[in-house]
């Protein structure tokens, strides 16, 4: 969260906080009655005066309505973000979850190209302060203003009528009711039947065409690499012309099947409107999942080098002449506190490049003495770990540490400077 809010700082966008309930009417006069959000996913009851309230599922209406509200369609341009909980009711899986956390940007009043341009980009400047940078892809797509696309829906169920049959369940039921989303169908036998279906550019208009060569021109200006998708559309009924997603490019593992969209966005002009504010501002925006960005970063920012790594701390020797000498097992060998301060630190240094660490605090009895070394040692040789770092007092006295092969049953010392390079060529 704190990578999102430098970046929107970065772009002059300023803190919205909106309710996490609101009347019901809000997300179906902008979401649109027939999307699978309203249709089906949709936390709602009936409050004290038996009106129908719902946990707000995404950010975009509650904004647009708070802004109306505030009389802030009247001072234009406006750069909003905001941070908070959402609510789906959906079947909980990998990347998916009923309640998730979701940061997004909404501006009021920017019409050129070049601003979904910077939209874009300052979306792929997030994600690259979170390390992701080289591990998503750019898919964009336009569909056009409300003509363009009510004529490209015309031709896409004319198309699909005659395949109807062989269409997924999810798709029979969008053809009647949504037919754009069955080009988001992961169905195969659906994307097969579509690889015929009419394009959507073929049905754009000068005015969005050129519009959306504009979008594209900028990206490329400012280097940045995008696939056109023409099947990209998003789910809610109030996108219109660009829309873009950020594609996590490992997403089956990380995120699970089909769940792979870390950032999505689009514009949505007039949208005003439905909360009685003026029909002809333009709005664009963009949304992130926080949980699905920290399944992400798991494996992109804090990489796993080395599974596990134990750090055994090895006791101080017990002096001469001290009932150690009556003692051979060494149970009165104690753990010096620095010694144990130091391989706490070494134990951070290592979580904050990525390696997984369990200390092994001395075994001791009621009395603080330590149990034999060696007898640790055996189990976690027995074990499938490949390295164990060792640290005692003279390690601590000289900043270093002793690296423990277990499988070879060999070790080395190095320097706490030295660490990660040699982990790095284990």
């Amino acid at each position: 969260m704190d990578a999102a809010e430098k970046t929107c700082k970065l772009y002059g966008y300023k803190e919205v906080q909106t309710p996490v309930l609101e009347h019901i009417s809000v997300f179906k006069r902008s979401l649109g009655d027939q999307t699978d959000v309203i249709g089906k996913e949709l936390y709602s009851f009936l409050d004290k005066n038996s009106e129908e309230v719902v946990m707000r599922p995404e950010g975009t209406a509650g904004v647009t309505r708070a802004v109306v509200a505030a009389n802030l369609h009247n001072q234009l341009p406006q750069k909003l973000y905001y941070q908070g909980p959402m609510f789906r009711h959906e079947r909980p899986q990998k990347g998916r979850l009923r309640q998730f956390n979701q940061i997004g940007i909404e501006a009021f009043g920017y019409a050129h190209p070049s601003f979904d341009v910077e939209c874009i980009a300052m979306g792929i400047r997030f994600l690259r302060k979170l390390g992701l940078g080289d591990k998503i892809k750019l898919k964009i797509n336009s569909l056009g203003n409300q003509s363009t696309m009510q004529s490209y829906k015309s031709a896409l169920c004319n198309y699909l009528k005659d395949y109807k049959e062989k269409l997924s369940i999810d798709s029979q039921r969008r053809l009647e009711t949504n037919p754009l989303r069955i080009l988001d169908s992961k169905c195969p036998d659906d994307q097969k039947i579509l690889s015929n279906a009419p394009a959507m550019e073929e049905y754009l208009d000068t005015k969005s065409s050129d519009r959306f060569k504009q979008v594209l021109g900028g990206l490329d200006a400012l280097s940045l690499p995008y696939i056109r998708d023409s099947g990209l559309v998003r789910g809610l009924d109030y996108y219109k012309d660009t829309v873009w997603e950020a594609v996590y490019d490992e997403g089956g593992s990380a995120l699970g099947e089909s769940q792979s969209t870390i950032l999505a966005g689009g514009r949505y002009d007039g949208l005003l409107g439905a909360f009685g504010g003026p029909q002809d501002v333009p709005c664009i925006g963009w949304a992130a999942g926080v949980e699905r960005l920290s399944m992400c970063i798991s494996d992109s920012v804090l990489p796993e080098k080395v599974p596990n790594i134990p750090i055994l701390i090895i006791p101080d020797e017990p002096a001469a002449n001290s009932e150690a000498d009556q003692n051979p097992a060494g149970k009165s060998r104690r753990v010096n506190p620095a010694v144990a301060h130091y391989a706490t630190s070494v134990g951070e240094l290592l979580r904050e490049n990525g390696y997984h660490v369990f200390t092994h605090y001395p075994k001791c009895d009621l009395d603080g003495n330590h149990v034999a070394l060696t007898k640790q040692l055996g189990k976690l040789q027995a074990g499938s770990l490949g390295v164990a770092i060792l640290i005692g007092s003279e390690e601590c006295l000289k900043k270093r540490l002793i690296l423990r092969d277990l499988s070879a049953r060999s070790q080395n010392v190095c320097g706490i400077d030295d660490l990660l390079d040699k982990l790095d060529q284990l």
